[in-house]
C-alpha cells in the first residue's frame, strides 16, 4: 500500500457504503500527478462503491470524463 502524504496535490478515496472509514481514513493514494490520480481511479472504480479523486489546491472533485 502506498504511503499517504497529504502535501501531495491529488487525494484518491475509495470505501464501500456499508464500510466508510470516514474522513482522511478513506483515502487510500496520494500523488502529485493528476494522470497518476485518474489512472487509480479508473483502476479502482470498479472495486469501490465510491472512489473519488480530490484536488487539494482548486478543492474539488477530478471529472476524469473531461481529461
Amino acid at each position: 500500500m502506498d504511503e499517504i502524504d497529504l502535501n501531495h496535490r491529488y487525494w484518491c478515496f475509495g470505501f464501500d457504503q456499508y464500510y466508510p472509514n470516514g474522513g482522511f481514513a478513506d483515502i487510500l493514494k496520494s500523488t502529485d500527478s493528476k494522470q497518476e490520480a485518474i489512472k487509480w481511479y479508473e483502476e479502482e472504480k470498479e472495486r469501490f462503491d465510491y472512489c473519488e479523486v480530490w484536488d487539494s489546491e482548486a478543492r474539488e472533485y477530478v471529472d476524469s470524463d473531461k481529461e
